[in-house]
């Protein structure tokens, strides 16, 4: 046995030998089968090599044991399907013969699309799809920039954090920044980026609702029932209905174009295709 399982079988023995579990005691003694159901057999080698690489000894006990169980369902379906079913039934051959065709079908596609992906995307492909589609980038969310804090309301000088915050001077919003940088819970900069309203709602706790009908350029405070403070400093917010701007919608452009090459290649595949079966004269339909 390698180290690894060697140390699943003692967790589980510590675990569960006062349970009683049967199966514990047979995975304990039996080098080769685990679990047995009818005229299936669980090995040890499988089992092994099915526990995750990376988990600890409590995680990789409890993974042996849910395997197990689910590996036993499973069986005990098959067992009452195989005796109950008719032998047409039964029959999966053709069911397995189309999932094979498709399964490789799908495998040689993506061999051949990877083989010929162009993934370099030029900074000037992106600019132009983005004038040639810009409605299509309107926002169902409104775009902020800025940086925004949660912090405990019952932080010391929260209210002095607040102002320095608030303040015109850059070195009184950098001391501020700072100050509250050391207090939050959570933490957000998005000064030189965007982020979405729904997504800066998720990350930073804060609801959606009441995040968008605050939203204004300078410092906002919201304290909610869970004791905790927002204070968020908004630069820039483009409301929703709004075009996204080009930076923010790079990445998604990029998969855009990707995508259409893939499905280009797609298309150019079933052509190579059919112009080889011409060529050598594959196909013959009577």
């Amino acid at each position: 046995m390698t180290k690894r399982f060697v140390r699943v079988i003692l967790v589980l023995a510590v675990s569960l030998v006062l349970g009683g579990c049967e199966w514990l005691s047979h995975l304990i003694h039996n080098e080769d089968i685990v679990a047995e159901v009818g005229k299936y057999q669980l090995t040890r080698r499988a089992l092994e090599e099915a526990v995750p690489d990376g988990l600890s000894a409590e995680d990789s006990a409890a993974f042996v044991s849910e395997y197990i169980l689910e590996w036993t369902k499973d069986k005990l379906f098959l067992e009452k399907a195989e005796s109950l079913l008719s032998a047409e039934e039964k029959d999966v051959t053709a069911e397995l013969e189309d999932y094979r065709t498709t399964l490789l079908k799908y495998r040689y596609q993506q061999h051949y699309i990877t083989e010929r992906l162009d993934t370099a995307v030029q900074a000037s492909e992106i600019e132009a799809y983005y004038e040639e589609h810009k409605d299509s980038f309107r926002l169902d969310s409104p775009l902020y920039k800025g940086l925004f804090y949660s912090v405990s309301s019952s932080t010391p000088d929260l209210d002095q954090i607040g102002k320095k915050l608030a303040s015109s001077k850059q070195e009184e919003l950098m001391e501020g920044d700072s100050l509250a940088r050391e207090v939050a819970v959570r933490f957000a900069d998005y000064g030189s980026g965007w982020v979405s309203a729904r997504s800066l709602s998720r990350e930073m706790g804060i609801d959606y609702a009441r995040l968008t009908s605050s939203a204004r350029k300078g410092l906002v405070r919201l304290d909610d029932e869970n004791a905790s403070t927002h204070l968020l400093i908004f630069a820039e917010i483009i409301p929703e209905g709004g075009i996204a701007p080009l930076e923010y919608s790079r990445g998604s452009i990029r998969d855009i174009i990707l995508s259409a090459r893939k499905k280009a290649l797609a298309g150019k595949l079933e052509e190579d295709l059919a112009e080889e079966a011409r060529a050598k004269q594959l196909v013959t339909v009577y």
